[in-house]
């Protein structure tokens, strides 16, 4: 539970600095993780982002100082990061629905978002069929693109992307390069890699390409090792989109398996990915702790 007490050490640090310049890079390194996973980790254990997270809690913050007059409207916005003082008020008036001048008056109104505190719980009743796989080598074959990291429009960017894709003719050809797969059968892939230069992460669509078959498409050595393979069952998105956060708050933390941080992917079989019973599987590179 290594990295969970890592995340509660990050929000600790968040409230003990929100006077302060923070930075996500800082966090991510004593987390020892990279950018890319350590916001998407953040995102899905606590269900919020780390720059709205900061936000909210900064912009809660003031509200009650201002509320107690303990500070101006211009101070406040230097303290908490902002490059003007109207700048903070348009924050804090969408946050509040009042703006700042209005705090100590009627004080009721302001929203209040209290810091997060991780518990660890046992809970029961939620089946998770995974497996631990070992996978030699293979090459994937798709179509990348390079994401920024923070922002926060990438579910909706990806979903798109997949839209345009299944209008077009590229499944044939993806099917095509992947004959002699016998692990994924032609399924379609959704892969996720980490980018050194920690501010973007390149997402594929693609496919496995067999040994000996050329392909149009750019290509990706995948390296050998163990994989967390997760059965998802269910429409999507939104059964994928559950099954991520119970990986991450409720399959990792007692696992002896932890996420290598590296490359993950979505197999998606030929089929009605809306209806209740269609199948995928997520797979994570894993490393065993002792």
């Amino acid at each position: 539970m290594t990295w969970l007490h890592s995340l509660q050490q990050t929000l600790d640090s968040i409230e003990d600095q929100l006077d302060q310049d923070l930075s996500i890079e800082k966090m991510a390194q004593q987390a020892y993780m990279s950018m890319f996973h350590f916001q998407r980790t953040f995102s899905l254990v606590l269900g919020i982002g780390i720059g709205e997270y900061i936000r909210n809690r900064r912009l809660s913050v003031a509200g009650e100082q201002l509320a107690a007059k303990k500070i101006k409207v211009i101070d406040a916005a230097l303290v908490y990061g902002y490059d003007s003082p109207e700048s903070f008020t348009r924050a804090f008036t969408k946050f509040h629905g009042i703006n700042p001048s209005k705090a100590a008056k009627d004080p009721a109104l302001l929203r209040r978002f209290l810091p997060i505190k991780i518990k660890i719980t046992i809970e029961g009743g939620n089946m998770m069929n995974v497996r631990i796989e070992e996978r030699s080598a293979f090459t994937i074959a798709g179509m990348k693109w390079t994401l920024n990291i923070s922002d926060p429009a990438n579910h909706q960017q990806i979903s798109k992307l997949w839209t345009v894709f299944n209008r077009s003719e590229k499944p044939a050809h993806f099917c095509a390069q992947s004959t002699n797969d016998p692990v994924f059968n032609g399924s379609f892939l959704g892969v996720c890699v980490d980018n050194k230069d920690q501010k973007t992460f390149d997402y594929w669509i693609a496919s496995t390409l067999s040994e000996g078959r050329s392909t149009e498409f750019e290509t990706l050595p995948v390296e050998a090792g163990q994989w967390a393979v997760f059965e998802c069952v269910g429409a999507m998105p939104q059964a994928i989109v559950k099954l991520w956060k119970q990986i991450y708050t409720e399959y990792f933390p007692t696992s002896s398996y932890q996420p290598k941080n590296t490359i993950d992917f979505e197999v998606y079989p030929d089929g009605v990915t809306s209806s209740d019973d269609y199948r995928c599987e997520v797979w994570i590179a894993v490393d065993k702790v002792s």
